[in-house]
């Protein structure tokens, strides 16, 4: 039977029907050793034979009745076996493929398990050795898990094939800056530059020089970044959207508005249109007119959610330039939920649970200002943010939050906290945002 149809009935939420016609017919215990000793003898069909397994076990999760319910730690130990038990070394590039599926369905620690017991040394054979090294750094990359794959390129052997190292350090510099390590990944990117061997193609040097660029705008380093943006435009110029992009971005970080704004004059798409809001902010536009111009933006569901966060995020900033700090508060809030630290790799914004914790306290003091209160007399704010819950949530809210981190008793704190976390959890995803505030203890210790 043909791989295919030997796996027809396999697609996720319906069970799989084994036929045996795909699987080898052992009718005696000396037929079984055989096929367990020869390690040539349908290959193909006990690695089909495992994943089909799995598939098999774990189709029966949709069903609700309690018959059908699996213990499924358990069938992950079984799997293991299974695994031990049938998978041998595969030599075509088809089974690999198999590996990354089979981690795709929820099996990934089955599968760089099964890549442990069948890898064969780098000495023993190279490109054998590359195929299996570069599937497990395929599952890595998969499943978002940037350290264990930067970890794992760190360590890699010098003796490895030329053509994969390259291609491996590169995913290696991209997991560093996946996980905001700048300076590790240009630790990589010297590493392909001075790597000996043919010339690189232009395309690739290319791409590593913007890996380069972007190594420096997460650490900050405006100058080098700039520097290293012009040299690039010089080389390759800018008349692609990448690359005007990245440019208004570099731009904007090292405070050359207008070059931002003129780079994105012939720019399109919905990246190009938040970076054009924030130029224009930045250059001097209304304020309001911005925050109104946001808010129409995100009505559009579509947008992904790097575009969510950075709309979010101009209208936080554009808010705040407008003297309205509750607005501004809320805005910051909708980043936290959002951005999962990317926002904050790209320069040009610094939004993180820490500045929305001192952002409350500022907002606070300003409503204050406004009811004409006292620092250091904590009862009238309470009060006054009791009054304001029915009328203004969202500045109740700044005033809980800066008595929960300034009361001047355990008491005090203790309310401010309930009565904060009781208007969060009113939002739709005010629980999420709730764990994410207080994520780390330490902060009112």
């Amino acid at each position: 039977m043909k791989r295919d149809e030997a796996n027809a009935g396999g697609e996720e939420g319906s069970p799989l029907i084994l036929s045996t016609d795909a699987f080898p017919v052992i009718n005696s215990k000396r037929g079984w050793a055989r096929v367990m000793r020869d390690g040539r003898c349908n290959k193909h069909r006990r690695f089909f034979f495992t994943r089909a397994i799995f598939r098999f076990v774990f189709s029966f999760s949709c069903f609700s009745s309690p018959i059908f319910q699996i213990n499924k730690s358990r069938v992950a130990s079984v799997l293991a076996l299974w695994l031990m038990l049938f998978a041998v070394p595969v030599a075509h590039a088809g089974q690999f493929e198999e590996l990354t599926a089979l981690a795709g369905q929820g099996a990934a620690g089955l599968a760089l398990r099964l890549i442990d017991a069948h890898q064969p040394a780098v000495s023993q054979s190279p490109a054998d050795w590359a195929q299996w090294e570069r599937a497990r750094l395929a599952i890595y990359q998969q499943q978002g898990d940037w350290a264990a794959l930067a970890q794992r390129v760190s360590a890699l052997p010098q003796d490895m094939p030329q053509e994969f190292a390259r291609w491996a350090l590169i995913q290696g510099a991209a997991a560093h800056l996946e996980l905001g390590q700048g300076a590790s990944a240009r630790e990589l990117l010297l590493r392909l530059l001075w790597m000996p061997g043919a010339g690189v193609e232009s395309q690739l040097f290319a791409q590593w020089r913007v890996m380069v660029i972007r190594s420096y705008i997460m650490e900050g380093l405006k100058e080098d970044a700039y520097a290293a943006m012009l040299r690039y435009q010089q080389d390759y110029g800018d008349a692609d959207v990448p690359t005007q992009l990245l440019h208004a971005q570099v731009m904007l970080i090292s405070g050359r508005v207008a070059e931002a704004i003129q780079s994105l004059s012939a720019a399109t798409g919905p990246e190009a249109s938040t970076l054009r809001l924030l130029a224009r902010l930045r250059n001097g536009d209304n304020p309001e007119g911005i925050v109104r111009e946001t808010a129409a933006a995100l009505a559009d569901d579509r947008l992904a959610v790097p575009i969510k966060a950075r709309l979010w995020a101009t209208q936080a900033e554009a808010a705040g330039r407008s003297g309205d700090c509750a607005r501004q508060m809320r805005a910051m809030e909708q980043v936290v939920l959002l951005d999962q630290g990317a926002l904050a790799r790209d320069g040009l914004f610094t939004i993180t649970v820490d500045t929305l914790w001192d952002g409350y306290r500022s907002c606070a003091r300003a409503v204050g200002n406004r009811e004409q209160l006292l620092i250091g007399d904590f009862e009238p704010w309470y009060a006054a943010a009791l009054y304001l819950m029915a009328t203004q949530p969202a500045e109740a809210r700044v005033v809980f939050a800066m008595l929960a981190q300034e009361g001047d008793t355990l008491e005090m704190r203790l309310r401010a906290h309930q009565q904060f976390i009781k208007l969060l959890t009113k939002d739709k995803q005010g629980e999420e945002l709730v764990r994410r505030l207080y994520r780390d203890p330490g902060r009112f210790s």
